[in-house]
């Protein structure tokens, strides 16, 4: 059951979530008289294999095993725990809905725009003027909204400018005008969070052109007295464009700008444009981590956003947003920050693999890092990630570990990339640039490993070796590679 859509979405609910599901499981307000004592069963099981730490969640979910537990003694019947997953399913979507609905009922402006709407149509005005008071009594008056709320801004403007126009004595052609300033704002801050990603991709490929760059940022320019323009996140989205489409001094100048805005109005930022802005801020950082300022920058903001977060029981990291971090520590030789921060998200790390996993897959990485081999190798050896792009990152580890090994282990080394070449060739969900990129680091280390077992000179192979290297577009583990070839060169 392992890769069923059912333990998919099971995998990635909080602790807070795991208890509301049962709860709404339990509720005949939401389920009707429907019997659910197995789905409830079926569910719990899951949620026990992903979080036991003794027992490899691949065997904790065969299915035989699961069947086991739902109907213990009973001989193993495909179709009746298909018949129950599937259920299930059902179930647990049904709960999404339901949570998404709640958490946009937290919102009431909302509703209430839509309480308005209703009794306005059927010209119940005092009515829709009651719901219109408690709608503007409930509405936030702050520029720092998240999607949502600029939504509901919009939506309340216009419910208002409905009503105040059903009838001539109560018409108000001022609030059109809010009405329209709230969509407007609505449709910028919008446009400006899908403007950021297109932005930060020319940093990998071309995709816009510098003279629709300049038209783009000139046609916001243009919006200079628009009340969006001014406000935080206006501010933010304008000075992160700047400095997404400038690697040079100004754009240096845009994001110590960017900073300083950044720092003055981050409590007032929503939490979905601040992990947006961090992370962006994060991906400039790394790009000139040869600088120590920015060096300095980039994990103040980690310190700052994980240590404050961490203990909350909700809080959370994706896994390649934890890895990424890591391994810029590992990279910087910031042996002690990448640890502590290991250890502080052990159990918060957000993938498709249980958190103990990428936590194992980071030691590994940091001991390695601290030519502590053997070790390395004990725990490399033990992962077993359906994730794919770990699986690769893993296998990569495991061939440099071997090759750091040294003569004892150079059949083995050979061996390892035998099969490495054989799973690229077999694989078919990979991109043809990610292909490349494996069967380059392929090709070169087989290459490096016969020229140093070779007793003949090897300097000038050494180079040209290295020059392919620097040249080539498509390849992982490029600094290794030349770093090893440094070595070899250093022995001559």
């Amino acid at each position: 059951m392992l890769h069923s859509d059912l333990v998919e979405d099971l995998r990635i609910f909080s602790g807070n979530e795991r208890h509301r599901l049962f709860l709404f499981l339990k509720s005949p307000y939401f389920i009707g008289k429907k019997e659910v004592e197995a789905e409830i069963n079926l569910i719990q099981c899951i949620f026990q294999a992903l979080s036991d730490t003794e027992v490899p969640v691949q065997i904790g979910l065969e299915r035989e095993r699961v069947f086991q537990v739902l109907f213990p003694g009973s001989p193993y019947n495909t179709r009746s725990l298909t018949k129950i997953a599937n259920s299930a399913l059902e179930l647990v979507r049904a709960f999404i809905e339901a949570e998404m609905l709640h958490r946009r009922s937290l919102r009431p402006v909302g509703p209430y725009a839509r309480l308005v709407d209703f009794f306005t149509e059927r010209g119940a005005i005092e009515a829709a003027t009651r719901y219109l008071k408690r709608m503007e009594r409930v509405q936030e008056t702050n520029n720092s909204k998240d999607v949502f709320e600029l939504s509901d801004d919009w939506e309340a403007g216009n419910s208002k400018s409905k009503l105040m126009t059903v009838y001539s004595d109560i018409k108000d052609d001022v609030n059109l005008l809010a009405t329209l300033q709230a969509l407007e704002t609505f449709y910028w801050i919008q446009r400006l969070d899908l403007l950021v990603p297109l932005f930060n991709l020319r940093n990998f490929k071309t995709i816009l052109s510098d003279a629709e760059v300049d038209a783009i940022l000139k046609e916001i320019d243009l919006e200079a007295t628009a009340p969006w323009y001014s406000s935080p996140l206006g501010q933010l989205y304008r000075v992160t464009l700047k400095f997404l489409c400038d690697a040079g001094a100004d754009g240096e100048v845009a994001f110590d700008t960017f900073m300083e805005i950044f720092s003055k109005y981050k409590a007032q930022i929503p939490e979905y444009h601040l992990k947006r802005f961090e992370q962006l801020a994060y991906n400039f950082c790394v790009r000139k981590f040869q600088i120590p300022k920015y060096r300095e920058v980039l994990f103040d903001l980690y310190r700052s956003r994980y240590q404050s977060s961490s203990q909350a029981e909700e809080a959370s990291i994706p896994a390649s947003e934890f890895l990424s971090i890591f391994k810029t520590a590992i990279i910087q030789q910031q042996f002690e920050f990448a640890r502590s921060f290991a250890d502080m998200l052990r159990h918060k790390i957000a993938g498709i693999q249980p958190s103990e996993d990428y936590y194992q897959l980071s030691m590994a990485l940091y001991l390695f890092a601290k030519r502590e081999f053997d070790e390395a190798r004990v725990i490399v050896t033990t992962l077993n990630f359906h994730d794919i792009a770990y699986r690769y990152l893993a296998k990569l580890l495991e061939i440099e570990l071997l090759y750091e090994g040294g003569e004892p282990d150079y059949g083995l080394l050979e061996n390892r990339l035998h099969a490495f070449r054989i799973m690229i060739g077999r694989e078919t969900s990979l991109t043809g640039e990610r292909v490349r990129c494996y069967d380059n680091f392929y090709k070169f280390t087989t290459r490096l490993d016969r020229l140093r077992k070779s007793t003949k000179k090897i300097k000038t192979r050494l180079q040209e070796l290295h020059d392919e290297i620097e040249a080539v577009v498509d390849i992982y583990e490029r600094k290794w590679l030349k770093k090893k070839i440094e070595e070899l060169s250093g022995r001559e």
